[in-house]
């Protein structure tokens, strides 16, 4: 296994840290890493079991809330942390799984929200046919002067561009 390397999204998921906090932690300590580690720009940094252990003590000493001078401090007395039970591989296959297990999640909440939102408009278009229709039926009251009647489909007419209003400020506010 000392032959295999880890990459930065290795690290990451095995410490619950970003890929900045590893390359903070790969440049700090460098002289105790291997120069995989800290390649040059626009390569990728790779780390081998030595390393490894090295970034697993850093973790530890920072989850401990302990300052880069204590971790120098215990890494030149050749302190070291422990070195993943895991291999490259298959830590690559298990971030790949949950990766695919988390599109297909966010897929299937989409496909739910988009029926939703489907049948909204589905809604929303019934009550703005019902509205224009209400509309036609006061122009004919109008030419006829069934006053009353106009009033009566006016309400309506308020009551359906309420609703209309309430349904696409719902969906403002679902984006």
């Amino acid at each position: 296994m000392a032959d295999q390397r880890y990459t930065t999204e290795h690290l990451t998921a095995l410490h619950g840290v970003s890929p900045v906090t590893i390359r903070t932690w790969s440049m700090e300590f460098k002289k105790f890493l291997s120069p995989d580690a800290n390649p040059g720009q626009g390569k990728q940094r790779l780390f081998n079991g030595d390393d490894m252990a090295v970034i697993d003590l850093v973790a530890q000493y920072k989850q401990d809330g302990k300052t880069f001078a204590d971790i120098h401090t215990a890494l030149a007395a050749g302190q070291r942390g422990g070195r993943p039970d895991i291999t490259p591989h298959d830590l690559s296959t298990m971030l790949d799984t949950q990766s695919n297990t988390a599109l297909v999640t966010q897929n299937e909440q989409l496909t739910r929200r988009i029926a939703q939102l489907l049948a909204e408009n589905e809604s929303l278009k019934a009550l703005e046919r019902e509205n224009a229709a209400l509309k036609r039926e006061i122009e004919i009251l109008r030419e006829q002067g069934g006053v009353d009647e106009i009033r009566r489909l006016e309400r309506m007419i308020g009551r359906l561009e309420y609703e209309i209003e309430q349904l696409k400020q719902g969906n403002d506010q679902k984006k």
